[in-house]
């Protein structure tokens, strides 16, 4: 590779091959609808709570985040004697953040700076675990931050060697690499905020940390 950048036309080729360049269904729609609905008069209630819980149980491949941490929040929050103020504050605060500020960076960087002890601490959910042996081949792959002993151009490089496709910050990436000293500093980029949202639209992205990219072999 000539540059530290990604071959638009090899991106455009994979994605053509893939989807027809059409995007695929926003699968979770009626996850946000059922959210913003949850909240639309500034507060949120057990029986709106409730009804939310219901449209995320109908709905699976929830195992990520956001919907892993709302559903679990839902599922603590409506134990009797669980609900509070203290919890309708969190649902508030995590359901407009992610809902509501969708396709911006700010949202997301609130969330992680609030202290929401209903839905834990939010930075480390917004990673995927990666799998024993995580293969790239055939996956369009992106970065964010400076890695430990590789340049932008070296990462891209590997990403060839090991049959993938250095991409972009498109819907279509499959695998969105964190840098540990990101991770560290809590840090999210825009590429970050783009990978969480696509993951969250059309449950095509992964998001994993340097480790899981520099391990593998």
């Amino acid at each position: 590779m000539p540059s530290a950048k990604p071959d638009k036309a090899l991106i455009k080729a994979a994605v053509s091959d893939r989807y027809g360049w059409e995007r695929p269904d926003d699968f979770f729609s009626p996850i946000k609808d059922a959210a913003m609905m949850a909240i639309a008069d500034g507060g949120i209630t057990p029986a709106r709570a409730a009804q939310l819980q219901l449209t995320l149980t109908a709905l699976t491949r929830l195992d990520y985040f956001p919907y892993n941490t709302l559903q679990r929040a839902l599922g603590d929050a409506l134990e009797p004697d669980c609900w509070t103020p203290a919890v309708e504050r969190d649902l508030l605060i995590f359901i407009s953040n992610v809902f509501a500020e969708r396709d911006t960076l700010f949202g997301y960087s609130r969330l992680i700076s609030e202290d929401l002890p209903t839905m834990g601490d939010i930075y480390p959910q917004l990673f995927d675990q990666a799998p024993a042996g995580l293969s790239i081949a055939g996956k369009l792959c992106h970065f964010t931050g400076a890695f430990n002993g590789l340049s932008r151009k070296q990462c891209y490089e590997l990403i060839m060697t090991r049959g993938g496709i250095p991409s972009d910050d498109g819907w279509y990436t499959d695998c969105f690499f964190v840098a540990n000293d990101h991770y560290n500093k809590r840090a999210i980029s825009n590429g970050f905020a783009a990978a969480i949202t696509a993951r969250a639209t059309y449950g095509t992205t992964r998001i994993y940390r340097e480790s899981a990219f520099q391990h593998n072999e």
